[in-house]
């Protein structure tokens, strides 16, 4: 009588994993790109909402009904931390290629 043998089992592909600290700091960068989309939302809300009560006197009249308010150039505050939330996302994302050697691709 022949016996049945399994085949050997094929051995498991060793994942590497992402390094901790890599991971972490993608994590930052994703939480730095959603920061910036709510400085630029803020930014574009507070220009959007037009007159109300915080706007503050008219400082320049472009039309009968429009005008730059005393408070406007306030919207500038949350749009260059929007930008500069962007910037620093990107330098650690991207960043981290430059120094790659281009031969070697260490």
């Amino acid at each position: 009588m022949q016996t049945l043998e399994r085949p050997p089992r094929p051995s498991i592909p060793s994942v590497n994993l992402p390094s901790t600290v890599r991971t972490t700091e993608l994590l930052r960068s994703a939480a730095l790109v959603a920061v910036g989309l709510v400085c630029m939302a803020a930014a574009a809300g507070w220009l959007l909402l037009g007159a109300h009560s915080w706007s503050g006197p008219v400082v320049l009249d472009l039309s009968e009904n429009h005008g730059v308010h005393l408070t406007d150039p306030l919207a500038a505050l949350p749009f260059v931390a929007g930008l500069l939330c962007w910037w620093r996302a990107g330098r650690t994302i991207v960043g981290d290629h430059r120094h790659l050697d281009a031969k070697s691709g260490r």
